[in-house]
């Protein structure tokens, strides 16, 4: 490859093109990373969920749910459907998180939108999945030809 070739596939780098299919093949971790926090009673703002209002309830959680003693708030999990359900894909506006489990909309009405998403810490995890399958796939976008 000469320099001319070089320069034209730098300038010719696209790095959405590059990204797009990146992200689609860790919508998985992406999940699974919403998931941990509701687990941890968070929400993508990196706000607390609240505690239960029931101490009935929450009397159940602590023997049920192994996750509850250590964070003691609400996370959104009786059966696990709910977070079975949960689910990324790209959008309009880049990537959206939604569960399509049958109790998805009350669960949003009752704690909002925000139970949906990443925390700082969470996106810092996720992309440094990200970097290695970039860094290759500019490399091979680079280099081709």
């Amino acid at each position: 490859m000469d320099l001319i070739q070089f320069q034209q596939n730098l300038l010719n780098i696209d790095i959405w093109e590059l990204l797009r299919p990146i992200l689609q093949d860790h919508f998985a971790d992406i999940e699974e990373l919403n998931r941990k926090q509701l687990s941890e009673g968070e929400k993508a703002d990196n706000s607390a969920m609240p505690d239960y209002k029931s101490n009935v309830y929450a009397d159940f959680k602590e023997r049920f749910v192994p996750t509850y003693q250590i964070y003691p708030t609400t996370d959104l999990r009786y059966t696990g459907d709910f977070y079975k359900a949960i689910k990324a894909q790209f959008s309009t506006y880049g990537i959206s998180i939604e569960s399509f489990d049958g109790k998805a909309a009350e669960l949003e009405a009752k704690y909002g939108s925000g139970i949906y998403g990443l925390t700082t810490e969470s996106l810092e995890l996720f992309t440094k999945k990200l970097i290695d399958p970039l860094i290759k796939s500019i490399h091979d976008a680079i280099f081709k030809n």
